[in-house]
């Protein structure tokens, strides 16, 4: 009996549910202008669906609430996020969240089409608005460039990378993007 209490003990707590009183699980888009979570764009901040617009959020939150089953409040924390802290890894988040908010049908369905088209162009943000974006693991020293991830997210999509991007093998085999001439030895 004991070791499986200690088992029980190790488990990660669930994902934050609520915010400032705010049912996360609840939580609906409601998009307002044609470019909302897209650098430069600020009409996040007006949105009174946005529970994150109104009070001071920080950095741990953003990561616990990215982990939030219902990806709006994911969507919501980046893009308000990305109107402070205008960085490629902000506008990466906000199109990966968009982009699970189509998957997931997690908005009415008329809508479905504009906000697939939103997060396409937010991909597209990341690389001709913040090339060299990187993100950083969990222990905030290793940091992995965007590209790759944002030009594979696009091709998966089915859309075409912006001019001048490439994807192409790296010199360990590896897939990499880049806007960059290529030295081939």
């Amino acid at each position: 009996m004991l070791p499986l209490l200690i088992l029980g003990a190790c488990t990660p707590p669930e994902p934050a549910r609520y915010f400032y009183g705010v049912d996360l699980d609840a939580l609906e888009l409601n998009v307002s202008a044609k470019n909302m979570g897209i650098y430069p764009d600020d009409s996040v901040m007006f949105d009174s669906n946005n529970p994150f617009a109104q009070y001071p959020i920080s950095e741990d939150l953003r990561w616990d609430i990215t982990t939030h089953p219902n990806p709006v409040a994911g969507f919501y924390i980046w893009a308000t996020f990305l109107t402070f802290i205008p960085i490629g890894e902000n506008q990466f988040y906000v199109a990966d969240k968009l982009q699970a908010i189509v998957d997931q049908s997690r908005a009415e369905p008329d809508e479905l089409p504009f906000l697939d088209d939103l997060a396409g162009r937010a991909y597209t943000s990341v690389l001709t608005n913040f090339p060299d974006a990187v993100t950083y693991d969990a222990t905030g020293t290793v940091a992995t460039p965007l590209s790759t991830w944002t030009c594979q997210a696009l091709m998966d999509r089915g859309d075409p990378l912006p001019p001048g991007w490439i994807m192409a093998t790296g010199p360990e085999g590896e897939l990499l993007c880049t806007n960059q001439p290529l030295e081939i030895e």
